[in-house]
């Protein structure tokens, strides 16, 4: 059964690194995190993934979460927990949003030792965000486009004896996510407008544990890569001109925000090259 003590600190984890003012690397050799936030419209957006083995357990985890204007959301969390028995079997569970959208058995490998799971592309919704640009007051409509995958593969070893044996998973995730902002208002003779869209985070974690009979500590290996907030967001604000091809005249055109992200990497997974 899923250790929900586990479940909770994790969750409070991936909250608390959502808001950490910078990235945080590799904490342990069995646990690995980064995170980062960034401010537009008087408000945030930010991103934090979470990938190890947490410490006094041998369950494996891939967490992504992501802060949409203020809202913060558990966008995927997957786990899976090694045999704790000699039967080889582990159990497996994928979350996407807070609600359980997988959870199964599997064998040791080459006897159905396999499980594959996905959120599909899903659009949340932040609330109305009020903004003004020059004399025009804003609604801007705000959200964010998911989706990820998770594979996960039994890799136990069954011997006779047991300390012999050793229990082994694989996981593999996959999760991106794209914040869009919209907004448009016109007044008289002026018009206004906010938008832009924002790649909040495009992760990739590979997750490699192994445990034996024998008391020694797991042997966990990490490859992990993972991009943030690369886009635009912008402002702009027109008058109406009779002597223009289109009726109307740029007064302003502002970014809010304009950056090539951010972007991190650990084992044997690198960043895209510039």
């Amino acid at each position: 059964m899923v250790n929900l003590y586990c479940f909770r600190v994790l969750r409070l984890v991936v909250l608390l690194l959502l808001f950490a003012p910078f990235a945080s690397g590799a904490d342990n050799s069995n646990f690995y995190s980064q995170s980062q936030k960034v401010d537009a419209l008087g408000s945030n957006f930010s991103a934090g993934m979470v990938t190890g083995v947490a410490s006094g357990t041998n369950q494996v985890q891939s967490i992504v979460g992501l802060g949409v204007l203020g809202l913060v959301f558990e966008a995927m969390m997957a786990m899976s927990n090694p045999p704790n028995t000699i039967d080889g079997v582990t159990y497996t569970e994928v979350y996407g949003f807070g609600k359980r959208i997988f959870s199964g058995t599997s064998y040791v490998s080459g006897i159905d030792g396999g499980i594959t799971a996905g959120i599909l592309p899903t659009e949340i919704r932040a609330p109305l965000l009020i903004y003004p640009v020059g004399p025009v007051t804003l609604e801007i409509d705000g959200g964010a486009r998911v989706m990820a995958d998770v594979s996960v593969q039994n890799m136990s070893v069954i011997g006779i004896p047991a300390s012999l044996s050793s229990l082994g998973v694989t996981m593999s995730a996959d999760a991106s996510a794209a914040g869009f902002l919209e907004g448009y208002a016109k007044l008289l003779v002026i018009r206004g407008g906010v938008g832009g869209q924002l790649d909040i985070i495009d992760a990739q974690s590979n997750l490699n544990a192994r445990i034996t009979f024998d008391g020694n500590k797991p042997l966990v290996m990490i490859n992990a890569m993972v991009q943030f907030l690369k886009g635009r967001v912008y402002a702009f604000l027109d008058y109406f001109n009779l002597f223009s091809s289109n009726g109307w005249t740029r007064l302003l055109d502002n970014n809010l925000y304009l950056w090539n992200g951010y972007c991190y990497s650990f084992g044997n997974l690198s960043c895209p090259a510039k």
